[in-house]
């Protein structure tokens, strides 16, 4: 390639890694910075996709191109997990592997590893996500990253925590809670105790759950990290609620609720209306959930949150089929499964499925609520889903009883 145009490849690469950086920023600064970050991202994005497909096609023989091919999915990581689909962000991450890989930059490399594996973990792939966070591990404790090595072992207890494997998934948030306190890291400590929290919430041990999650809330209040706070007070809500304390899990979500809306914390505003919108539906305040769960879905479609959004859907959704709406919450359910296989989630599309399937069977139309049934099953036995054995159950059941 002539010179000249090298040079001018690089220095629009150069320019666009810039730009996604300081879009990157104000978006992850939140409050009035948050919407010109997205605007900026969403007018510049098509520049800075084809600096990164110019830069990718030069890497394997030109350093310079290694380098902002290694660099630009860390500077913009938080706005493109928003935007980017996720086979382009592991598309972003593989590549960016290879260049830190070509650089010999060992740090770089257990970065990108575990970054393309919570990649995966977000399409369902969780297996996968688990043996690129092992190998991310390996670096890690090799260059004696011990902050890295704590939060590969978080993300590897999160993935066993996606699989149902709780004894798994305690053991290893409990070894990256000592590392987390081996090298002094409140926050590190804090997100960790706040995720034993939630593992022992789903083994319906709402005691440890509550102390975890106090202890989570104490760390955050001690070093002043608003964010934290309003997400371990969802927490704990969660956890008194599990023990039936509702009025005070109101109360603390309401407060997490007031925390996001006082630092523009769009995401956390989402999670406490969310969590208001199940308070009221327990209830049976469906007209204040359905409020709670639209504001939700309201904002996360501003912020350009789709996997959010979908989960918005889910939840209206269930509301609509526990009134009685059952055609309405067909209407959601499709949404979010159209929505769902846009953005690679196989998750939500397995629940769109058996959430319809069970609507589509309530309405009398068993036939075919079995086939949306074993289309939920078969994606659900691909990921390892843990409700496997009730969805097998049901679809026995219905066809048992359209034998007789």
């Amino acid at each position: 390639m002539p010179t000249s145009r090298r040079d001018a490849q690089i220095r629009h690469a150069r320019y666009y890694t810039s730009i996604l950086q300081t879009a990157n920023e104000s978006y992850k600064a939140g409050g009035e910075a948050f919407q010109p970050g997205l605007d900026t991202f969403d007018i510049e994005f098509e520049n800075i996709r084809a600096a990164h497909r110019e830069a990718q096609a030069q890497a394997t023989k030109d350093p310079l191109s290694a380098i902002i091919i290694n660099l630009l999915p860390d500077v913009g990581a938080h706005i493109l997990r928003l935007r980017l689909p996720a086979s382009e962000q592991i598309d972003w991450r593989q590549a960016a592997l290879d260049a830190a890989r070509m650089l010999g930059e060992r740090a770089s490399e257990a970065a990108h590893l575990g970054n393309l594996a919570l990649a995966y973990a977000s399409i369902g792939q969780i297996h996968k996500s688990m043996q690129l966070h092992e190998q991310s591990l390996i670096i890690l404790r090799e260059i004696g990253d011990r902050q890295g090595e704590a939060n590969t072992l978080g993300n590897l207890g999160n993935a066993y925590y996606l699989l149902g494997n709780n004894q798994r998934t305690i053991e290893y948030y409990n070894q990256a809670l000592a590392i987390a306190q081996e090298v002094n890291n409140l926050r590190s400590e804090a997100n960790i105790l706040s995720s034993l929290g939630s593992a022992y919430y789903r083994l319906g041990n709402s005691a440890e759950a509550i102390r975890h999650h106090d202890m989570s809330l104490e760390v955050f209040r001690q070093i002043g990290d608003r964010y934290g706070e309003g997400a371990a007070l969802n927490n704990l809500g969660l956890a008194l609620s599990e023990q039936g304390n509702e009025l005070r899990a109101r109360e603390l979500y309401e407060e997490a609720l007031h925390i996001a809306r006082e630092i523009g914390d769009s995401y956390g505003e989402s999670v406490a209306l969310t969590n208001l919108g199940n308070f009221y539906a327990d209830r049976q305040d469906f007209q204040r959930a359905m409020e709670s769960y639209e504001n939700a879905l309201e904002i996360d479609r501003q912020r350009g949150d789709r996997h959010s959004e979908a989960a918005d859907l889910g939840n209206l959704g269930g509301l609509y089929a526990e009134t009685g709406q059952t055609s309405k919450a067909l209407e959601v359910y499709d949404q979010r499964l159209s929505l769902s296989r846009e953005i690679g989630d196989g998750r939500g599309e397995a629940n769109s499925l058996w959430n319809k399937g069970l609507a589509l069977d309530s309405l009398g139309n068993r036939q075919e609520a079995i086939e949306c049934a074993q289309a939920a099953l078969e994606i659900f036995t691909m990921i390892q889903d843990p409700h496997i054995q009730l969805v097998i159950d049901q679809i026995t059941e219905w066809e048992y009883a359209l034998q007789r």
